[in-house]
């Protein structure tokens, strides 16, 4: 079975802007962006009814253009699909130690789905209660991304404290790991941390099978 750290976070918490970092800095690491890995889905499946539901959430740069989640049944076997496609064309060596999850488990029911072939190490909670509602419309907005709007963020906001921040208690619930991350420090700052904490995840040597 595949090990992995699902990261969990409101949007403008910064965490895909860590896993990335973290991708470059380690290549132990296997980063599996969701908004990413959906988009090329639906560019290369253009007929597949998962697709047209895809292109609802999405515009054609990437962006989100309505706040509403995709299905359960939708996500977890387009991430799937996609997750076995990359493994088969990406060296051995670089899917070895671990997963990143990021922003792919959002919901309890995804995250049993995806349980049933990468057992979470660890999930990196950033904790958006640390930095407030307010600060995150600050961030996206300054961004100055095309269609970005405090009300769309807002929205966006609203439904990750109903439909994903559930997620957390209910992994504990489970006895895993769940390390709480602060977003308010400059990125260097919580970058730095990161880094060290992965290291010593990586130092544990977890090997991963080449299939699933």
């Amino acid at each position: 079975m595949y090990k992995g750290i699902i990261l969990v976070g409101a949007p403008g918490t910064g965490k895909s802007t860590q896993a990335k970092k973290l991708d470059e800095r380690f290549p132990e690491l296997f980063h599996i962006e969701s908004s990413k890995e959906l988009m090329s889905f639906a560019e290369e499946n253009p007929k597949d009814e998962r697709s047209e539901a895809i292109r609802q959430i999405f515009s054609s740069g990437g962006r989100i253009k309505t706040p509403k989640l995709l299905d359960d049944k939708s996500l977890v076997s387009v991430m799937t699909e996609r997750f076995k496609y990359k493994a088969e064309n990406t060296p051995y060596s670089k899917i070895r130690h671990l997963l990143l999850w990021d922003g792919v488990v959002r919901t309890k029911e995804q995250a049993r789905e995806f349980m049933k072939f990468c057992e979470p190490i660890e999930i990196w909670n950033f904790d958006y209660k640390l930095i407030g509602t307010k600060k995150i419309i600050e961030r996206i907005l300054a961004r100055g991304r095309p269609g970005e709007t405090a009300e769309l963020i807002g929205s966006r906001l609203r439904i990750y404290q109903s439909q994903t921040a559930p997620l957390i208690p209910y992994m504990k619930s489970l006895d895993y790991t769940v390390k709480n991350i602060d977003p308010s420090p400059g990125i260097n700052e919580i970058f730095s941390n990161l880094e060290e904490h992965t290291e010593e995840l990586l130092n544990e040597r977890y090997y991963l099978p080449n299939e699933i």
